[in-house]
């Protein structure tokens, strides 16, 4: 049964999960055949990375101008265009990427009686932004945006679909189904004499264990604890850590700032690579030894931990949201939230165990490949698709109150 879907995305701050699982849709397009996919995208700023990645992979895409919640005229062209655009592809159903996007243009197309999705891959962003001002404004166009209720929900996982979801949609006859995100595995060759280059340039020899954390420069992935554990492992010679990631935002500026100097302040500044935003990520993640991300809050999902699975990394983390999901005691260590000390234990039992980490990074391969194969996962996908697209029933839109 073959499936023609628009994907449908405004959005405004950095590159995410959604984008990353929107260009492996469109990479991973030979893989399922039966489903054919049509991108919308409405960039609030910088959105170019998504839109040529999606255009190299050869996926058809168009691209709005921006339109935000209160321009109502410009709202309503862009409802007309987005119509315009779903009916010329042929498209059976439509897929939503942002609470944004679903705000702006779900009644639209529910008026057009095509079938909606919601793909959450996250919760509300009142649980993860510290702005007051920003956590309102969000609210305001959350509760909006949950007015317009899906066919179904898409969750990154069993934790989204439980806990975060609802912040967005109460309703609990709202039908939902889990699809962990399909992660092309990181498949870069890296000859011996590059990997040693690398790791020389990043300040790891041959006798150097080499962390890595690839991630966006933010609060709530982890760092803090994670210098509070490097200051107790200190005395333990041969390590390295290698945080990957540049500032997407001021408030990540200021944040990479802020680790700086908190490094210093620990005495470990030796120890740390600040390596700054890098176009070659998989390289690195085949040069390193140990993936570390012990996250402050639960993350719905993590691609990055992931990719770093796929390439034999064992993982150190907290025992948190989406990680819990992945994660087993086969291929990482996973502490309880903020306990420094216990990071700092197996942080010290990995660098000190070469056997411990090959055996880990091995069913790590493994693990990447069992819960996140692109071909299982968008086969399951256009499958869930081509089901509601079938479907006849059309909730209706809530009156506004």
């Amino acid at each position: 049964m073959s499936i023609q879907v628009t994907h449908i995305y405004a959005w405004g701050g950095g590159w995410s999960g959604a984008e990353a699982i929107m260009t492996t849709i469109a990479r991973s397009a030979d893989l399922c055949p039966q489903m054919r996919s049509h991108f919308v995208l409405a960039p609030a700023h910088d959105g170019r990375r998504l839109i040529e990645g999606l255009r190299a992979a050869g996926a058809a895409v168009d691209v709005l101008s921006d339109v935000r919640p209160g321009r109502a005229a410009a709202i309503l062209r862009a409802r007309k265009e987005i119509r315009a655009m779903v009916c010329a592809a042929g498209s059976e159903v439509a897929v939503f990427h942002s609470t944004k996007a679903h705000l702006l243009f779900a009644p639209g197309l529910r008026a057009a009686k095509i079938p909606l999705v919601y793909w959450a891959h996250g919760g509300s962003v009142r649980l993860y932004d510290e702005r007051s001002a920003r956590r309102n404004a969000v609210a305001l166009m959350e509760r909006w945006a949950g007015l317009t209720q899906p066919n179904l929900a898409i969750c990154v996982s069993r934790f989204c679909a439980a806990e975060l979801l609802p912040t967005l949609f109460p309703n609990p006859t709202l039908k939902r189904e889990v699809i962990y995100a399909p992660v092309q595995p990181v498949d870069t060759e890296l000859a011996p004499h590059d990997r040693a280059t690398i790791r020389r340039d990043l300040g790891a020899d041959d006798n150097t264990v080499a962390l890595i954390q690839a991630s966006r420069i933010s609060p709530w992935k982890g760092h803090e604890l994670l210098f509070d554990a490097f200051a107790r492992i200190r005395d333990l010679p041969g390590w390295v850590y290698w945080l990957v990631g540049g500032p997407q935002t001021s408030a990540e500026a200021s944040w990479l700032a802020h680790l700086h100097q908190m490094a210093a302040s620990l005495g470990i500044a030796e120890r740390i690579r600040f390596v700054g935003q890098r176009n070659d990520v998989p390289y690195l993640l085949k040069a390193a030894d140990i993936h570390c991300q012990p996250n402050a809050r639960p993350e719905p999902f993590s691609i990055g931990l992931v990719e770093a699975m796929s390439v034999g990394l064992p993982v150190a983390g907290t025992a948190l949201g989406g990680s819990t999901e992945i994660v087993d005691e086969s291929c990482g260590i996973l502490v309880t939230p903020g306990d420094a000390a216990a990071l700092a234990d197996a942080l010290r039992r990995l660098i000190a165990k070469p056997e411990l980490r090959a055996r880990l990074g091995d069913a790590a391969r493994r693990r990447a490949t069992e819960i996140c194969d692109p071909a299982r996962q968008l086969a399951a996908l256009a499958g869930n698709l081509a089901t509601v697209a079938k479907s006849s029933a059309q909730p209706h839109r809530l009156a506004y109150s």
